[in-house]
C-alpha cells in the first residue's frame, strides 16, 4: 500500500481493497476526490467514478497525471480518438467500456482464484484507531460490496 492511510482518507481504503491490481493507489487516487474523507458513507460513488475513469486514461495510455486536464475537457479525449484512433467514440461510450473492462479484470482474477475475501483491508485498519482522530476504517462492508455494480 502506498502511504496514505484508509482509516483517515477512507476512499483510498476502498480503492486499496477493491483496486483490481491488488492495493494500488494508482487505480483511483482518491485523495484527490472533493469529499469528506472521513465520512465511511460519501466513499463509494466518488470513488468508483474515479476507478473508472482512471481505467480509461490507463487504456487509452494516457498518464494519470493528465487526466486533472483531460477528464475535465472529455471532448479532449474524445478529439484524440478520432484522430490518433480513428474512433468516433463519445465520452459517455468510453466510460462504459472501461466499466466492462473493469469487469473483465474482476472476471480474470475471480478464475484466477481471488474472491471477495480478497477484497478487504488487513484487520488492523478496522481495529487499531489512528491517532490523532482516533479514526478506523469504516465503510460498511455491504458498500464495498456493491462496488462494482455499474
Amino acid at each position: 500500500m502506498a502511504a496514505y492511510d484508509p482509516r483517515v482518507i477512507k476512499g483510498m481504503g476502498v480503492t486499496y481493497a477493491l483496486s483490481t491490481m491488488g492495493a494500488d493507489h494508482t487505480a483511483g487516487n482518491a485523495i484527490t476526490l472533493p469529499v469528506d474523507h472521513l465520512d465511511p458513507k460519501a466513499q463509494i460513488e466518488p470513488v468508483r467514478e474515479l476507478h473508472v475513469k482512471t481505467m480509461l486514461l490507463d487504456s487509452l495510455g494516457l498518464c494519470l497525471f493528465t487526466g486533472r486536464v483531460s477528464l475535465a475537457k472529455p471532448e479532449l479525449i474524445e478529439e484524440m480518438c478520432r484522430v490518433i484512433l480513428g474512433w468516433e467514440a463519445t465520452f459517455p461510450w468510453l466510460l462504459k467500456q472501461a466499466q466492462e473492462w473493469l469487469l473483465l479484470e474482476r472476471e480474470f482474477n475471480r478464475r484466477a482464484g481471488l474472491s471477495a475475501a480478497h477484497d478487504r483491508l488487513p484487520d488492523f485498519m478496522h481495529q487499531e484507531p489512528l491517532e490523532p482522530n482516533q479514526t478506523l476504517f469504516d465503510v460498511a462492508e455491504k458498500d464495498l460490496a456493491r462496488f462494482y455494480d455499474f
